[in-house]
């Protein structure tokens, strides 16, 4: 006659060795295969944070702007690693962020999925920025002397990684 283990201490012990493990962790995907994930905040030259206009109505509305004083909801981006130094960007209303390429190259969170226009090379500089080149061969950079509302409006058009294309990247940001 051989014994029989229960299985709800095993299954509940396993469990408890995964989400001490961080597998499973909220946020993340670290399953082999899959992006890992994680919040992030851009912080531009000038200081200012990088935001997603979510206004209803507004010409603006799902554009990429760096010229936020703080970091709020907007100011938030899910960083997706998809391996190889590129990356995606997830704003908050659920959306990618793409470069218009058809359109002036500007960024805008308005993509349900990821392709080549969602997919940016992310490079670590020396100083600790990054620089973010878009799949038109561009950086990213914000436009800091553009009229009124339109002033630190994102875009790929930069041939060179300056002061305007270099960004702060401050993980799991706090209000």
């Amino acid at each position: 006659m051989t014994s029989r283990t229960p299985l709800r201490p095993l299954f509940a012990a396993a469990t408890a060795a995964l989400l001490l493990s961080g597998c499973g962790a909220a946020g993340r995907t670290d399953a082999p295969g899959t992006p890992k994930e994680r919040t992030v905040a851009l912080q531009g030259g000038n200081g200012t944070y990088v935001s997603c206009d979510l206004v209803e109505g507004d010409p603006l509305r799902e554009r990429l702007l760096c010229k936020s004083p703080y970091i709020g909801a907007w100011e938030k981006f899910t960083l997706v690693d998809l391996g190889g130094g590129r990356a995606a960007l997830r704003a908050t209303n659920g959306k990618y962020v793409a470069a218009e390429l058809r359109e002036g190259a500007y960024l805008v969170a308005n993509r349900d999925a990821v392709g080549p226009f969602e997919t940016f090379a992310l490079v670590r500089l020396e100083d600790g920025r990054i620089t973010l080149k878009a799949d038109n061969g561009q950086y990213v950079g914000a436009v800091p002397t553009l009229p009124g509302d339109s002033a630190g409006l994102l875009y790929a058009t930069s041939a060179d990684a300056g002061d305007d294309q270099r960004f702060r990247l401050i993980e799991d940001p706090q209000y």
